[in-house]
């Protein structure tokens, strides 16, 4: 039986880690032709060959533009010319109070973060726009919206990639490319293990990343297929009006992922952030 996205092809950033990894192991499961990206030729390389023949290897270096504009050109090359389904994954934290965040850990963050969307987008979504369809996840954050300590520039970098997000949203809906964000909590990935300590989340309240790994049960009776298998049923479709179509400019939270979340422990409705229906 062929799977939700056969015949896609899907770039997706940051992803031989964490949550890009779960996203990319999920669309190559569906069916989808997959570039896996990072900095490290290494981990591409040795992502591509775990997920097998729908999988291409592309390293780039998201903090930097020219970086970002010649993965879009090999991965445009290497799918045919033709990309579906983007999502923009890769981003970073630099940790440091506000006082003495160096100018240098804020605008690498910028960089990865938030300009590194805009500019990939920018190069991506002509095809799409051109073709009149196309899907465009930006991976944003709880702390888009929740503040936290130390976290300045990634704050404010998931704040804007929410608000881009929006008028992407509605200035392509009508024209076919539907662009959407998710924004999770904690997740249990290497990444998030090597930040537990006093006030970060111990590593058995994060929710797995892979769809198909171990699933843990958080409050609010998610698991981790409800976390990233979302992405896969509701922001695509298969000639489906319900399923995917109509999801433009949502922001959607998935902070009910982290177990006793102080906010609340239950997942929240979806945010229609951008007005759209």
């Amino acid at each position: 039986m062929p799977g939700r996205l056969e015949g896609k092809a899907a770039l997706v950033t940051g992803s031989t880690k964490g949550i890009g990894l779960g996203i990319a192991r999920a669309y190559a499961r569906e069916g989808a032709r997959v570039i896996v990206n990072s900095r490290s030729a290494e981990d591409c390389a040795r992502t591509a060959r775990e997920l097998g023949e729908p999988a291409i290897a592309i390293a780039a270096d998201l903090s930097r533009t020219d970086e970002v504009r010649r993965l879009a050109k090999e991965s445009r090359a290497a799918l045919g010319g033709r990309i579906d389904i983007l999502v923009n994954n890769a981003g970073q934290p630099r940790v440091a109070p506000s006082e003495s965040l160096p100018e240098a850990d804020y605008r690498y963050t910028m960089d990865l973060n938030l300009t590194c969307c805009l500019v990939l987008t920018q190069e991506i979504v002509g095809d799409m726009l051109a073709a009149g369809e196309g899907c465009i996840i930006h991976v944003s954050s709880m702390n888009g919206s929740v503040p936290f300590p130390q976290r300045l520039a990634y704050c404010v970098s998931k704040a804007g990639l929410n608000m881009m997000t929006r008028v992407m949203a509605i200035e392509w809906a009508a024209r076919g490319v539907r662009v959407n964000a998710i924004a999770p909590g904690y997740v249990e990935t290497d990444f998030i293990k090597s930040l537990a300590a006093p006030g970060h989340p111990r590593p058995g309240q994060a929710c797995p990343a892979d769809p198909h790994g171990p699933h843990r049960q958080a409050r609010g009776n998610w698991r981790s297929s409800s976390v990233f298998g979302f992405i896969l049923c509701f922001f695509h479709h298969r000639g489906d009006p319900d399923r995917g179509r109509g999801l433009v400019g949502l922001r959607l939270p998935l902070i009910g992922c982290l177990k006793g979340c102080k906010r609340r422990d239950t997942p929240r409705r979806p945010s229609w952030t951008g007005g759209i229906t």
